[in-house]
């Protein structure tokens, strides 16, 4: 008979977590025109500080120690600040769908650096997933109606380090997790992505027009900085120490879905069948990763 999977919690809040980081893809369109990237990164993670420090101080957590700060500034490094930057920069200098074919490949990548550095080697069901989840992310890409610039191949540079980057978040996140609460992770992560933003944001804000931002930008940032950073980060920190990084990366795939489909609800942009073949795609990918194993008893 089958019994009840034992990480599935961790699996809804990995997912949660991806899912509202695709929201981020429809907040920032929304805050492009009115913040930089800089700015707006160090005022989504102020945001956050103001809330994660009197949390931590009141709860009176246990603290990093020795090795763990490293790790605390390799994941803001990689899988914020890095990620952020090179993700967008690539994008810029590569046709859409050859920067979706390396999107595509993130739950691969995070595999892969999981298994150079937790020596996690994903079992046959998850290496399935992780196809499943490659393909569907790949089909959520639209072809480019032109070439963008010359400068493909730092473009497909910049998008691999920002996959590998990401990579290296989720293996810190296990590794952190085993002794650290993850929202001490959370604010200590945030806190050194605050610190790695603030030089871009100081040389950034003097061309912003702030007599020009309003209340929406505000509530907009305040979801920035509770929702997508506070609660995400400490629903994601939480999820990855109960489950294998093969399972998260597959779960990763959630994030370009949740982006596609808040498009379309938010953005109106328009939805196509390649889009629902991917939605298939993805709950196949999860379906095989998080339904547990069927043991048969004996007659």
């Amino acid at each position: 008979m089958a019994y009840p999977h034992p990480g599935w919690r961790g699996h809804l809040q990995v997912a949660l977590a991806m899912a509202m980081v695709g929201s981020f893809v429809v907040v920032g369109k929304l805050l492009d025109a009115a913040l930089p990237i800089g700015v707006l990164s160090w005022l989504r993670f102020s945001v956050a500080l103001l809330v994660l420090w009197p949390w931590v101080y009141w709860k009176k957590l246990p603290q990093p120690q020795g090795r763990e700060w490293g790790q605390l500034a390799l994941a803001a490094f990689c899988g914020v600040f890095g990620f952020s930057l090179c993700t967008l920069y690539g994008v810029r200098d590569l046709p859409g769908i050859e920067a979706g074919i390396l999107l595509g490949t993130l739950p691969a990548c995070v595999a892969l650096v999981a298994w150079g550095l937790l020596k996690q080697r994903p079992d046959r069901r998850a290496t399935i997933a992780i196809v499943l989840a490659c393909l569907a992310t790949v089909l959520l890409q639209t072809p480019a109606q032109s070439v963008v610039g010359g400068h493909a191949l730092r473009g497909s540079v910049l998008i691999i380090l920002a996959l590998l980057g990401e990579g290296v978040f989720a293996a810190m996140g296990q590794t952190l997790g085993q002794r650290l609460s993850p929202l001490v992770v959370t604010t200590w992560v945030s806190t050194f992505a605050w610190l790695m933003f603030l030089p871009l944001a100081v040389w950034e804000a003097p061309r912003v027009v702030w007599s020009q931002l309003g209340l929406p930008h505000l509530a907009t940032m305040l979801y920035l900085g509770l929702g997508i950073t506070v609660l995400c980060f400490v629903l994601f920190f939480h999820g990855v120490r109960q489950i294998s990084s093969a399972a998260t990366g597959v779960l990763t795939t959630v994030l370009p879905l949740s982006a596609t489909l808040l498009s379309a609800l938010i953005l109106h942009e328009p939805l196509q069948l390649q889009h629902a073949a991917a939605l298939g795609l993805v709950v196949a990918a999860v379906l095989v990763v998080v339904r547990p194993a069927v043991t048969v008893q004996p007659a």
